[in-house]
């Protein structure tokens, strides 16, 4: 994907092999590599912005769109998301440009027929099947930070990483001081060589550019705006479409497509300014190229040998639920519930439970269930009336919990086994 943004548009093969490799050396795609792997498939955001570029040349792709709308949505909503904006912008951009092109039923199919499949496509995978009652809290915690294009965090060798607040990790952008070098030196070129009717004939391009970059922009970065350390401001919208909005909570990521965006304009104009300076001798350009390629490396250096030396430590696993009143309990109980309802040592506990043949009563979710919390104050209450369920065996966490119960129930016993108390009736 990374080869077909560029290879039209650079006629060069050694130069177009630069600004790919720039491009996977992308700190944003990289970190995806080392984390939350669901998301890794940024093929699928690179291949939505070749489209959407495309588009704004007058080809289109329409079938290509239904293909990356439907993997994009099957293989994670917030890809579908980023894509589908990009995808929407395309279809207004073919809309205004109908002097070009003229609208017909067959050009309005081809805008619906996108949307359309990768809704049945997720209708078919399930991505609708949840019936919604989870409550969509964090939105404007996980969001970009203004200043997420400069800031490193500590992936730089050079550069120093910034303030952010909590949770604007997600939002993370930084693209390397190789790009960041050529989009500097874009500028400076595109000023050089600034023709006003170069840019009026293109308008209508950059107008949707901008359209594209400002809206994925705006939601990244949330409803808390934020410069380093310092919340600039903060705004509501009514109260449905913040509900809305919340279902993509993790608001940062949105940067990602605007990431890769930046980078293939830099690129591309810094490699047509160099082309303009060197009157197309292309060997002197295929060098510069090649020394962002450099620079990129040399930047990502320490932020690469610290990730590999952390993936190339042993893993082992060593239990700690080791008290003997662990074993067995599936000859007894065919439940296993934790209180109160929290992600402590949940690893070990879904362990207990698969090897005792038991059901546990919560799991390792983004968005707790109001139904399962309120089945664990359910729990919670029977145990303090003295009536707990004699097929199930209940992990109690905290001491305030065991002392609550105990005071309403003294006669219930409770074993201390590995920091927890079991409650088995």
């Amino acid at each position: 994907m990374a080869g077909r943004l560029f290879d039209a548009r650079f006629r060069s093969f050694l130069a177009t092999m630069a600004a790919v490799t720039l491009l996977l050396l992308s700190p944003p795609m990289m970190y995806r590599l080392f984390f939350h792997s669901a998301l890794v498939a940024h093929w699928l955001l690179l291949w939505a912005v070749y489209l959407f570029l495309e588009a704004l040349d007058g080809r289109s792709h329409w079938r290509e769109w239904v293909l990356n709308l439907s993997l994009s949505i099957v293989t994670h909503p917030y890809l579908f998301a980023m894509n589908f904006m990009m995808g929407f912008w395309c279809t207004v951009h073919a809309v205004c440009d109908h002097r070009a092109h003229p609208l017909n039923r067959w050009s309005l199919v081809h805008a619906a027929l996108p949307c359309l499949c990768s809704l049945a496509a997720g209708f078919v995978f399930g991505v609708f099947s949840s019936i919604g009652k989870a409550p969509a809290i964090g939105l404007g915690v996980w969001s970009a930070n203004l200043n997420a294009f400069f800031n490193p965090m500590d992936w730089s060798v050079f550069l120093k990483g910034l303030d952010y607040l909590k949770g604007q990790y997600a939002g993370f952008a930084y693209p390397g001081l190789g790009v960041l070098l050529a989009g500097f030196m874009a500028l400076i070129l595109v000023a050089a060589r600034w023709r006003a009717h170069e840019f009026q004939a293109a308008g209508r391009k950059l107008i949707f550019l901008a359209l594209v970059v400002l809206s994925l922009m705006a939601f990244a970065v949330g409803p808390k705006v934020a410069f380093g350390s310092r919340e600039l401001f903060s705004y509501e919208l009514p109260h449905g479409l913040m509900e809305m909005w919340s279902i993509f909570r993790a608001t940062g990521r949105f940067v990602w497509p605007v990431c890769y965006l930046l980078v293939f304009i830099s690129l591309l104009q810094y490699w047509r300014g160099l082309d303009v300076l060197s009157r197309g001798r292309q060997s002197r350009n295929v060098l510069a190229m090649w020394l962002l390629v450099l620079i990129q490396v040399a930047d990502l250096s320490w932020a690469a040998r610290i990730r590999r030396w952390q993936h190339s430590l042993p893993r082992q696993y060593t239990p700690t639920l080791v008290d003997s009143a662990w074993e067995r309990l599936g000859d007894r109980y065919k439940h296993l519930i934790a209180l109160p309802l929290d992600y402590s040592r949940y690893d070990e506990l879904a362990l207990i439970a698969v090897r005792n043949g038991m059901t546990l009563n919560y799991g390792y979710v983004s968005r707790e269930h109001p139904d399962y919390v309120a089945k664990a104050e359910e729990d919670i209450r029977k145990l303090c009336q003295g009536v707990p369920d004699a097929q199930t065996a209940y992990v109690i966490k905290t001491e305030d919990l065991l002392a609550r119960i105990q005071t309403a129930n003294p006669q219930l016993n409770a074993t201390c086994a590995d920091g927890f108390w079991l409650v088995a009736p």
